[in-house]
């Protein structure tokens, strides 16, 4: 079942990838790109807390069960995978949403992301670098 929905993920990013540019919205400014950047920067932040947590499960649950099951299946190698496929998809949209509305979108989603840092910070998940 999650192979069917990995390869269903990949096909839609292959056909978003490839159809947005057709309805390119508004150019980005520097604010638009300054809330990207953070954006990634915290979800890359969220994908290392995220792999600290599958591999020491004994002491921590993850929620969401793409990434729960994604893992069991597929080992700590897909969680890189889903926050990279889930960042290229939100900057696609991004791309097509005019500028009030990216910027209100991004700034949700980088919201949502710094939360969930901080949510993994108080129960006790650090940043740690895998090198």
């Amino acid at each position: 079942m999650i192979s069917d929905m990995r390869n269903m993920i990949l096909i839609c990013l292959f056909f978003f990838l490839f159809s947005f540019p057709a309805f390119a919205g508004d150019k980005w400014d520097k604010w638009d790109e300054g809330l990207i950047v953070s954006l990634v920067a915290s979800r890359t932040i969220d994908c290392l807390q995220t792999i600290k947590i599958i591999e020491t499960a004994n002491n921590y649950e993850k929620y969401n069960p793409l990434i729960r099951e994604g893992a069991e299946h597929f080992g700590t190698s897909f969680i890189p995978f889903y926050f990279i496929s889930t960042s290229i998809l939100t900057y696609k949209i991004a791309d097509i949403l005019p500028s009030v509305y990216r910027k209100a979108g991004l700034s949700i989603f980088l919201g949502t992301s710094v939360f969930m840092i901080k949510h993994n910070h108080s129960i006790g998940v650090g940043l740690s670098l895998p090198f």
